[in-house]
């Protein structure tokens, strides 16, 4: 067997775990997020989420030369399953997050990430339609939530939030895979449009304002991006200007969260139009404070019979990193992101710029930063290594510049 032969099977071989693993990670997700769980039990969900764990291990330890890194590996591994191998309050543990999110990140370093947008777009896609075709043909619990005349459809998960925070994922993984410049928005058109018709869906159903018009800006911003690449991404101040999102949305997250009143009309105007998430920063910072390496956070999805009163859930990104990891780890996520604003740029790699910016306005709302399921963004890191190792060679052997525009497949 030649050594091209070879190289090609360990590849594919790679390939082949990896998509397996991702698709049952994103299988226990929406389920575990759904009324699957809820009325058949929890034991399926975590079989599946521990199965996907073992997949990306044994990616690692049969693709990894290097033995201290195997070895890490499997004390990782056993350090996470041990850490789910629990139950707390009816939910899966999260104390893992951070080990998994870690894990999922190593196991894509020699992936394509237009490859792995497109392993995410359609696992998502599949499990958005199944649970919702569900919940109305009666498989799984059709909630409809009804809170002071608010009436939202849940389609089958287990609050009306999940499908519209899901779909901006959908959305970017769809533009990246197949509208990634001018040229394939006009072959791929009909993508943009049902996500456009996919979003006023959710929105009609579930009434999650927010994140319908921030859907909405991010498809036109990507439209603009693309069409007007080589007048935009001539301009540095704009690079510079985007870098900056990240460190002044926080700055301005954690100072109206501080100076939230109930008896200030603007305060109360400003959480009104953000959905109330300043009240609970409010609430949240005054009762944990901020700390270097985080804290535990107790949550509450409040009782009908307290009218919902003792309600205690942290959305906004910025703060709940700040307070459930630290404030050490929030900064070094915002400057991992405002790298990877700068590198999209220079590459002018428009989805991946402007699904940064957006997120950088969007984790005021809801935490994108840190969860693979609903922001896969992170994982384009090995994309900007693996262009700076090639430029590298280039530059030592004297040929011609290596970058986005002729590199679409990285």
């Amino acid at each position: 067997m030649s050594n091209a032969n070879y190289n090609i099977r360990f590849v594919s071989a790679k390939r082949l775990i990896y998509s397996i693993a991702i698709s049952l990670w994103v299988m226990q997700a929406y389920l575990s997020n759904s009324y699957y769980v809820q009325d058949y039990g929890y034991g399926l969900v975590l079989g599946i989420k521990i199965t996907s764990i073992l997949l990306f291990l044994i990616e690692l330890i049969l693709f990894t030369k290097k033995i201290f890194l195997k070895i890490f590996v499997l004390i990782l591994g056993v350090g996470i399953i041990i850490t789910m191998a629990a139950y707390s309050n009816g939910t899966l543990f999260k104390t893992s997050n951070i080990l998994i999110v870690f894990l999922v990140l190593v196991c894509s370093k020699d992936m394509n990430f237009q490859e792995t947008c497109k392993l995410f777009f359609w696992n998502e896609v599949i499990w958005t339609f199944i649970i919702i075709l569900s919940a109305k043909v009666g498989i799984i619990t059709d909630y409809i939530s009804n809170y002071e005349g608010r009436i939202r459809d849940c389609m089958g998960s287990t609050f009306p939030g999940f499908f519209p925070v899901w779909f901006v994922n959908i959305v970017f993984c769809g533009l990246y895979s197949y509208c990634y410049d001018k040229n394939n928005i006009k072959k791929h058109w009909y993508v943009i449009v049902l996500l456009i018709i996919g979003n006023i869906y959710l929105y009609r159903k579930a009434d999650v304002r927010l994140t319908y018009y921030i859907t909405f800006i991010a498809i036109i911003l990507h439209l603009i991006t693309a069409f007007l690449k080589k007048y935009i991404f001539r301009f540095n101040i704009i690079k510079y200007f985007s870098m900056l999102l990240f460190p002044i949305f926080a700055i301005i997250t954690f100072k109206i969260s501080y100076m939230f009143s109930w008896s200030d009309p603007i305060m109360w105007e400003i959480n009104n139009v953000f959905s109330g998430r300043f009240q609970y920063n409010k609430k949240a910072l005054t009762k944990y404070g901020l700390h270097l390496f985080g804290n535990v956070i107790e949550y509450n999805n409040g009782t009908m019979a307290n009218n919902y009163s003792d309600y205690f859930f942290i959305d906004s990104g910025y703060v709940e990193i700040a307070i459930k990891y630290g404030v050490l780890f929030l900064i070094v996520l915002m400057v991992l992101n405002m790298f990877l604003i700068k590198r999209s740029f220079e590459t002018r790699n428009n989805v991946l710029f402007i699904w940064l910016v957006v997120l950088s306005f969007y984790n005021i709302v809801n935490n994108m930063m840190f969860s693979i399921g609903t922001n896969i963004s992170i994982l384009s890191i090995w994309m900007f290594i693996q262009i700076a190792s090639q430029n590298k060679i280039i530059c030592e052997t004297g040929s011609g510049k290596n970058d986005f525009n002729n590199n679409t497949n990285i």
